[in-house]
């Protein structure tokens, strides 16, 4: 899902709702939503999980030992949400 289609979406709801995400697809745990934010690539393992990293590289990631060799070939630039717990 991109970010234009998650807010086309959000903007169905009521406004005064509060997010929260579930910690996996059976919804056997929820979490409210703690932050968004991006300057990461997602790496697909498969097509239902990957990994991220860093991107572009920043002069703060160079300076916890990242760089552009580090991040896998492929992916894409991806927003994070991230929950409470």
């Amino acid at each position: 899902m991109k970010v234009s289609e998650l807010i086309a979406e959000l903007q169905k709801l009521d406004q005064d709702s509060i997010v929260v995400m579930s910690k996996d697809g059976e919804g056997n745990s929820y979490s409210p939503l703690y932050n968004a934010y991006q300057g990461v690539k997602y790496v697909a393992e498969n097509s239902w999980s990957g990994d991220t990293y860093p991107w572009p590289i920043t002069e703060s990631d160079r300076k916890n030992g990242w760089d552009e060799e580090d991040i896998p070939d492929g992916g894409v630039p991806a927003v994070v949400l991230s929950t409470t717990n």
